[in-house]
Order: structure tokens, then C-alpha cells, then sequence
């Protein structure tokens, strides 16, 4: 069966505009599509770095902290021989009772954080530090 060619030329004549239509309708979803992607995967990686930039900052404060534990516990290490040593070779009863006083108040310092894991104690014996350093008051019990 034929269609009228009236028929058939405004058939003919619609699918002709609208194939182009339907093209730059298909285009514009692909763009927009792979925009929203593209964005997606930016938003992504830059959070990625930014993870791992404060992953180095922790990292690199806690060594710090570490380093500055290590030095603390060495002096003291030191300044208890020496005391030692020097109140062997004392003769002055004086000079004495001040250097039995001296080690013992060395031997009272104790971290105040003991939670029997070592990163722990470091970390918050150091905040601890920084806090007082500042003038600023904390307290707070540790239940285990």
C-alpha cells in the first residue's frame, strides 16, 4: 500500500528533522554523562590526596613526638647515673640528702597516660604536654 505522496513527503520531511534531533540528543547525554564522570573521579582523587596528606602530617607528628619521647627518657636515663654518680663520690651530707632528693622527685616523673601501648602513650603524653605548655586545663579518667 502506498501513502499519498502529501503523506509521505511530511513523513519523509519530519524524520529528516528530527534524525539530526535525536543525534544531538544522544551526543548531549553522552557529554553530560561523561562531565558528571569526569567530575566524580576529580572529586575522588582529590579526596584520595588530601587522605594521604594528612596520612603523612600523622604520620610525621608522630614521629616527632616519638623522637622528642626517646630524647626525654634518655636525659632522664643520664641525669639519674650522674646523680648516682655524684652522690658516691659526695662526702657532704648536704650535697647528699640534696641528691637523694634530686633522684627521688627523677623517680616520682612518671607518663601521665600508661595504657601499656606505646603509640598511644607517646601521642597523648605529648598532647597532654602541648595542652599544659598552653595553659590549658584537662582532666579525665582512663577506664581499661
Amino acid at each position: 500500500m502506498k501513502l499519498p505522496l502529501d503523506c509521505a513527503g511530511k513523513t519523509l520531511t519530519i524524520a529528516i528533522i528530527l534524525w539530526p534531533l535525536t543525534n544531538v540528543c544522544m551526543l548531549t547525554a553522552f557529554l553530560s554523562a561523561a562531565v558528571e564522570w569526569l567530575h566524580g573521579e576529580l572529586a575522588r582523587r582529590t579526596e584520595e590526596r588530601l587522605l594521604v596528606q594528612r596520612s603523612e602530617l600523622a604520620r610525621s607528628g608522630y614521629e616527632a613526638l616519638r623522637r622528642q619521647h626517646e630524647q626525654v627518657m634518655i636525659l632522664r636515663h643520664d641525669m639519674m647515673k650522674h646523680f648516682q654518680l655524684l652522690r658516691q663520690t659526695t662526702s657532704d651530707g648536704k650535697t647528699a640528702e640534696y641528691l637523694d632528693e634530686l633522684m627521688g622527685e627523677n623517680e616520682k616523673i612518671r607518663p601521665v597516660v600508661h595504657s601499656g601501648n606505646e603509640t598511644l602513650d607517646i601521642i597523648l603524653n605529648g598532647k597532654l604536654s602541648a595542652l599544659i605548655s598552653s595553659w590549658i586545663c584537662a582532666s579525665g579518667s582512663t577506664f581499661l
